[in-house]
């Protein structure tokens, strides 16, 4: 697939507006929209955004409160590609490029990201089309930073709730190595959905605790 170039007069444009760049739809999302906002690719689903660049503030705020800058970190695994948010967030805005494979189970979201990957992360970034559970059951490496970013739409699936894809992402952790699992946290009934899973969270992670954001609960765990 052909790379394509954005240029500075499009970035430009999109701080006065969004831009829509691409509409597709994949067996796992009727529609996804890709737009160049403020300079950043944004990714929307029907009723979240996905990926927002350096603009996916959650995850901004959340490595600046864990000092990421001070941990010695090699290797990462990004559960959910968006659009290459969180590697993209770690390159520019913090200086870190790690050795990240970044697990995504649907082919149009990979095939659109390919198309814009040279603008948004570095090529030490590598991506599986896989099935998150899947690939963490058999997962080739531990690592240094797992970061859980898999929703459909505003849902995080039931499989990747279950005590097992927890102690499976345990297991995945090196030696100190550094958890972030992503929720959303804007309505009534999420708050409740996340105190329910952070004592479900605490089983597998007793020291485990919630970063709560504007809107969204990261929860948090290192391992020993």
């Amino acid at each position: 697939m052909e790379a394509v170039h954005i240029s500075g007069f499009q970035k430009f444009l999109s701080h006065l507006g969004d831009i829509c760049l691409e509409s597709i739809s994949t067996p796992f999302h009727p529609v996804l929209k890709l737009y160049l906002s403020r300079g950043e690719f944004k990714l929307v689903s029907h009723g979240a955004i996905y990926s927002y660049g350096l603009h996916y503030y959650h995850f901004v705020e959340a490595f600046h409160r864990l000092r990421l800058r001070d941990r010695s970190l090699q290797k990462a695994l990004v559960l959910g590609l968006g659009f290459g948010s969180i590697p993209r967030i770690l390159e520019k805005k913090f200086g870190i490029a790690l050795s990240t494979d970044i697990v995504e189970i649907d082919q149009g979201i990979i095939g659109l990201f390919e198309k814009y990957r040279n603008q948004v992360c570095s090529a030490r970034s590598v991506v599986f089309c896989a099935d998150g559970v899947e690939f963490l059951c058999g997962a080739p490496h531990r690592y240094d930073l797992i970061c859980m970013d898999i929703f459909e739409d505003r849902i995080v699936p039931a499989a990747f709730e279950r005590e097992g894809f927890l102690r499976d992402l345990s297991r995945a952790l090196s030696p100190g190595g550094l958890l972030l699992y992503n929720r959303l946290n804007v309505t009534l009934e999420d708050q409740k959905a996340n105190e329910n899973f952070l004592s479900d969270f605490r089983k597998v992670f007793p020291d485990g605790y919630a970063l709560k954001l504007a809107y969204n609960w990261i929860l948090v765990a290192e391992a020993p």
